[in-house]
């Protein structure tokens, strides 16, 4: 994959008179975090839960809270019907968790990713109407369920739609629609998680009850114990770690490192992690792959029964199927990228990649795409064929907005969804060959050069003068890193090579001393073993990196975490 190198424009004079204490790369990092003056800088460094915004701000949410309070005082049968990505089960797990607690009559329902795919489906309403359920509770889905929801009425079944993908022109008319991106809506953060969505409805639902029963049913404490499972929905689906997600990132990992909750427990046994030490790349790395893994591989079940159950030993069961689930899904998209990766090395690629195989499955396709996007610098559709339906997966690490791109395709598909840089959809077969031309089309006519260009953003230029563990420690307070504040990338020129030797399995990762100015500093390049061969003693790069803190037999030390290099 080729990056462009763009390094961010500088603060000005005027700027930086507001932070007159600051470092100068502190001051830099908070402008390019579009932080404009000291109170928003206060409010990034010191994040407060108080500072969450009020619920009731979300329309519908009390339409959504009253149905619900009757539901479970006519002890009506509800259904919270989830999704089977991290982002849904840790929604479902939240609502079902308060309601479980308020003593109603509640069930959960997320669909098979191979079988059923994504959202309310008619098949599963019949088998609703069959238990006499009464209430539907979607999380993280039902935005664009239009005609589900209309099924569901005639059936007597009321939906509350909680979700957080991008509103279609046409909404369901459901009895409730909880969604801050939806119109005349006046929350004023449009980004939060479909974890976040479901947060606010039961903080509101706890609210209406404990002023109904003139009695605290469920305390503030309380819920908060529950924001580790709203970080692990809001880190792990990607979404902007800034305002309001910011504070539930830090408070929710705050919980999760002392978490109350027994699967997460066990699960972070089997992964091998410390929870003590929980920040964002260990719930994106090492506990959502594994969550995740369940709907991948097998159904997405497991990973919700892990989160809500008391027992130890049901727990140690689940993460171990988990552990093995995603062994299994490392292996098979280790094995189909690297096969991709030759087909396409001498390959003539188009503007937008298509991808189709008969043998995948729906459950590794947007690994697969993402993969090939960073491999390619392309938007990478990859698809699976089920039964007479084609699922695809989109994914771009280029300036490509796909949920844009596919709403020109909507009268093709059966039904689409998505975000700026990920999305999903769905067609008949013999649709298939309509949309390859036509999307090919729209690739050649429609996308420029530059926005085929993946780019790495580069907060400022330093000097090895510049690296000590005082700018180390400065960096840390910006924590937690994520989407729209990530981890700052620097750039050194001129850097001369002391030492280089390949290390790791396969010698797949290069070790290097470098030197510039009389000051050293170790540095690692991980999965560039090729690359290795070019890094010779003296010669002079210039490198792109993140400043990491090494431990090693009690020793502590500062190195470069290199991205890339020229």
């Amino acid at each position: 994959m080729v990056r462009e190198w763009k390094i961010l424009k500088k603060f000005d004079d005027e700027y930086k008179k507001q932070f007159k204490d600051l470092d100068d790369v502190v001051i830099q990092l908070l402008y390019n975090r579009g932080i404009r003056d000291k109170k928003q800088a206060v409010d990034f460094f010191q994040p407060s839960y108080e500072k969450m915004f009020d619920p009731y701000l979300l329309k519908d949410i009390k339409k959504a809270t009253d149905r619900i309070i009757k539901a479970i005082d006519e002890k009506e049968e509800i259904v919270i019907f989830g999704d089977y990505d991290v982002d849904g089960i840790t929604s479902t797990a939240i609502v079902y968790k308060i309601l479980e607690k308020l003593k109603a009559k509640v069930n959960f329902y997320i669909p098979h990713r191979i079988q059923e795919g994504y959202g309310l489906n008619k098949k599963s309403i019949d088998f609703f109407s069959t238990k006499k359920t009464k209430l539907i509770i979607t999380v993280d889905n039902g935005i664009s369920n239009f005609e589900e929801v209309a099924y569901a009425k005639k059936k007597g079944i009321d939906v509350v739609i909680t979700d957080h993908h991008e509103v279609p022109k046409k909404i369901p008319n459901a009895l409730a629609i909880i969604n801050p991106k939806q119109k005349g809506d006046k929350y004023p953060f449009k980004d939060l998680a479909g974890a976040g969505v479901a947060f606010k409805l039961v903080n509101a639902l706890v609210l209406e009850i404990n002023k109904k029963k003139k009695k605290e049913i469920i305390s503030p404490g309380y819920l908060k114990w529950c924001l580790d499972l709203v970080a692990l929905g809001t880190i792990s689906d990607i979404v902007p770690l800034v305002s309001e997600n910011r504070i539930i990132a830090y408070f929710g990992l705050l919980v999760l490192s002392k978490t109350r909750n027994v699967g997460l427990k066990e699960l972070a046994k089997v992964a091998g992690v410390d929870l003590k030490n929980s920040d964002p790349y260990m719930v994106g790395f090492q506990i959502s792959p594994r969550l995740n893994a369940a709907g991948r591989m097998a159904h997405a079940a497991s990973a919700f029964e892990l989160l809500i159950t008391s027992d130890e030993l049901e727990a140690g069961v689940l993460s171990m199927k988990l552990e093995k689930l995603n062994k299994e899904r490392q292996d098979l998209v280790l094995k189909i990228v690297n096969q991709l990766k030759i087909d396409y090395k001498e390959s003539k690629i188009n503007n937008i990649v298509l991808l189709k195989n008969e043998e995948w499955n729906s459950g590794i396709i947007g690994l697969i795409a993402g993969r090939m996007s960073g491999e390619l610098s392309r938007p990478v559709f990859c698809m699976a064929q089920e039964r007479e339906i084609i699922k695809g997966s989109v994914r771009s690490d280029v300036d490509f907005n796909v949920i844009e791109t596919l709403s020109v395709f909507e009268k093709i598909f059966i039904n689409y969804g998505g975000h700026k840089n990920a999305g999903g959809f769905s067609l008949k077969i013999e649709d298939y060959n309509l949309f390859k031309e036509q999307v090919l089309q729209y690739g050649d006519n429609k996308l420029k050069e530059e926005e085929l260009k993946s780019y790495l953003n580069i907060e400022k230029e330093l000097e090895f003068s510049d690296i000590n563990i005082d700018l180390y420690n400065q960096i840390k307070k910006f924590e937690p890193f994520g989407n729209k504040n990530e981890e700052p990338l620097f750039i050194t020129k001129n850097v001369k090579i002391k030492e280089s030797k390949k290390v790791g399995k396969d010698s797949s990762h290069t070790k290097l001393k470098l030197t510039k100015n009389g000051k050293d500093f170790s540095a690692i390049l991980f999965n560039h073993g090729d690359v290795g061969d070019s890094l010779y003693y003296g010669k002079d790069i210039d490198i792109v990196y993140k400043i990491d803190l090494n431990e090693w037999n009690g020793r502590k030390s500062l190195e470069l975490k290199i991205e890339d290099l020229k």
